[in-house]
């Protein structure tokens, strides 16, 4: 659906949450999973995630949820993890680009989806990456999905360095699943920026 259009229709629940966000995130529910909410008692992984959005106020969330922010918390936990930063800054016409390797990855810190991928610096348009990561600095998240920790630390740009799985292809994504601290499923992204699949195993990769 075009992001417009989605964030016109999504406008009154956008009010409502500002009244109820119990009775709007209830409402989304029923009409996106064609069930009942149960808040008192969940059971299912979708339920209990509303549930946390309503009731689990951790500030810390704020700061794990920003690409940037995160990288200390990562320092502090398996700094062999973090990927090279070769630059930070709010503005796009900032970007040194002549510093750059010919190879990098753009992102803005604050969502899911904003990132490009730059696999030769001289074939790049320039003016169109600045122009788009300006846009996406300034876009909010929409307030009656509940997810109050995007956007409370101030949104900035990061130039990361590409990681290749060989041969220029992105590598896979593989996402941990953890309930009451103990990892349960994996979730493998593939192809992210080309045909973008999503499979979900259980730990002994068993296809779910």
């Amino acid at each position: 659906m075009n992001k417009n259009l989605k964030n016109l229709l999504l406008t009154p629940f956008n009010i409502l949450y500002r009244i109820s966000p119990t009775l709007t995130l209830r409402i989304l529910f029923r009409l996106k999973l064609k069930s009942k909410l149960d808040l008192k008692n969940p059971k299912t992984f979708n339920e209990k995630l509303q549930w946390i959005k309503l009731n689990y106020k951790n500030q810390q969330l704020c700061e794990l949820v920003d690409k940037y922010v995160v990288r200390d918390f990562v320092r502090s936990k398996a700094p062999e993890l973090l990927t090279r930063l070769y630059w930070n800054g709010y503005d796009a016409n900032e970007i040194p680009w002549d510093e750059l390797p010919d190879r990098f990855v753009l992102k803005v810190t604050h969502g899911s989806g904003y990132n490009i991928v730059c696999m030769d610096k001289n074939k790049l348009n320039k003016k169109k990456c600045i122009l788009q990561l300006n846009k996406w600095l300034n876009e909010k998240f929409i307030q009656c999905y509940g997810e109050w920790f995007y956007g409370v630390v101030p949104p900035r740009i990061i130039v990361e360095e590409f990681l290749d799985a060989g041969g220029g292809r992105v590598p896979c994504d593989y996402k941990i699943l953890c309930f009451s601290g103990k990892p349960k499923y994996v979730i493998v992204d593939t192809d992210r920026f080309s045909g973008h699949k999503r499979n979900v195993y259980d730990l002994d990769w068993n296809f779910q």
